[in-house]
């Protein structure tokens, strides 16, 4: 009963001391009791309700901290310790903020610079720049002259902000050592050494020609080497003729040079993109470029690539099939046949074919048949076994084949026409017949006779019409394929045997 008494009455306490709490701040505990009752209903310690209530009082000097930590019945010392742990965090906070603002200031000028170096060192307007390395005229500075070596356009240095000077001697060193490669034509290590040198060094204006004409040198030797037929190639070049262009744009030479290096480089880009229409353009000015300046003179393969590139885009207009497509197909089979270059029979065989579309080949129509008198009855026993009558078949048949190549209504088929005792007989009408088309010929005196050319692609029948003095009792016929094309010729002979 007392210790349900004394719970009570701790209640009653409890809920006194809760009401009266002053505002905005930790209660005042009467008891060590107390204490320990509020940190174990709220998990906070007086002390730190004490700290988070001067937080939010926003106390900002120690003399008042010191009043609050009386008035809580704390050590006042500890108000001393926490407004030094709080000035401190000040410190800290403001220095903080200072850092990164710096921090955003100088990313946000590098950026500015960076802009500002792109926007006056690349090139824009469509210009093909795949697999490419810009290169500056302006180096990083390096220490010391870089070693000899094989210089490209991935490896050659790039400036990102200007260097300070080299001390004189350093500077002098180095043009000393870029001369000497120079003079005995060492172009790559005249760029490895000289491209270390900038615009505040003192020997800069003495290595700049000396500069210039290494990378345009190294830009035209990479026209001549052996497999240089490539992009990878053209950019190179276009890259040293691009540094040599950016320290003296006036340098002998160096803008046609570099104007036909870039044309070539976006053309071969746009060639092995497999985009002829676009490339054939651009191809067609380089290449006439270079034959109005030298009619034998090359420029890496530019002829070969025309010259495809003529054939592909008159094929692609050719399928639109109608004839102003076939004109302007005709067009450019007409200008590849005209393209330096060693093989020109894909281009012949493509324009005489569309030529054929546009302008088809007339058949010789046939004759019509004229009255004549009927044919007399033969006398039984002509053509009987032993008769007068005369039978012909063809004992020697050869043709081409049809083949692939296109059908150019050239070919040509020859022959004889002998007799019993194989002697050529003269005035024998051979006709010769394929779809509707059908040619006639007439034997010469020795037997022999021929058509064309004139025989286009497919299969013909040979067969003796007419015989000059003799009843045909029976004629075999012979059939023989032929490919159409100029040169190819055919054979059919047939020889005259007894009825029986």
């Amino acid at each position: 009963m007392n210790q349900y008494n004394r719970n009570q009455k701790a209640g009653r306490q409890r809920s006194d001391l809760l009401q009266r709490e002053e505002p905005g701040l930790p209660p005042a505990y009467s008891s060590e009791e107390e204490a320990s009752w509020h940190q174990e209903k709220t998990g906070v310690t007086s002390a730190e309700a004490l700290r988070w209530q001067l937080e939010k009082l926003g106390v900002s000097s120690e003399e008042e901290a010191r009043a609050y930590y009386e008035k809580m019945g704390l050590d006042p010392d500890e108000a001393k310790k926490w407004f030094r742990e709080k000035q401190g965090k000040r410190r800290f906070n403001k220095g903080l903020v200072f850092g990164l603002a710096s921090l955003a200031l100088l990313l946000v000028a590098a950026l500015v610079l960076g802009l500002l170096f792109n926007s006056s060192g690349s090139k824009t307007g469509g210009e093909v720049q795949a697999n490419s390395t810009q290169v500056t005229a302006q180096p990083t500075r390096t220490p010391t002259v870089a070693g000899a070596g094989d210089v490209t356009p991935a490896n050659l240095p790039v400036i990102t902000v200007a260097a300070p000077a080299l001390p004189k001697n350093e500077a002098e060193r180095i043009l000393q050592a870029g001369q000497t490669a120079f003079n005995a034509s060492r172009w790559e290590e005249v760029v490895a050494a000289l491209s270390t040198l900038g615009p505040n060094d003192s020997t800069y204006e003495q290595a700049r020609p000396l500069l210039v004409k290494a990378y345009y040198e190294l830009g035209m030797a990479e026209l001549k080497i052996d497999n240089s037929n490539n992009l990878a190639s053209a950019e190179k070049t276009a890259n040293f003729l691009r540094a040599a262009n950016k320290l003296n744009p006036e340098y002998s030479g160096l803008k046609t040079a570099l104007d036909r290096a870039e044309l070539y480089a976006k053309a071969r880009a746009q060639y092995d993109n497999q985009q002829c229409n676009f490339a054939v353009n651009p191809l067609g000015e380089l290449y006439n470029q270079i034959k109005s300046e030298n009619a034998a003179a090359k420029y890496r393969d530019t002829a070969e690539l025309y010259y495809n590139c003529l054939i592909i885009v008159g094929e692609l207009t050719e399928k639109q099939d109608n004839k102003a497509a076939w004109q302007e197909a005709k067009q450019r089979y007409t200008q590849a046949q005209g393209i330096d270059v060693a093989d020109k029979s894909l281009a012949q065989g493509h324009l005489e074919a569309v030529e054929r579309k546009i302008n088809p080949p007339t058949p010789t129509p046939l004759p019509t048949p004229t009255p004549r008198p009927p044919t007399p009855t033969p006398t039984p026993g002509i053509c009987s076994p032993g008769g007068s009558g005369s039978n012909f078949f063809a004992y020697q048949a050869a043709g081409t084949g049809l083949g692939n190549a296109a059908d150019q209504g050239k070919s040509n088929i020859t022959g004889s026409v002998v007799d019993r005792n194989h002697n050529g007989i003269g005035g024998v009408v051979v006709v010769a017949s394929s779809g509707g088309y059908r040619y006639t010929a007439v034997t010469g005196g020795n037997g022999s006779y021929q058509f064309g050319p004139v025989l286009g692609k497919g299969v013909w029948t040979l067969q003796v019409a007419g015989v000059p003095g003799k009843t045909i009792c029976t004629s075999v016929s012979a059939s023989v394929q032929m490919n159409g094309q100029a040169g190819s010729i055919g054979n059919v002979s047939f020889t005259e045997s007894a009825p029986g």
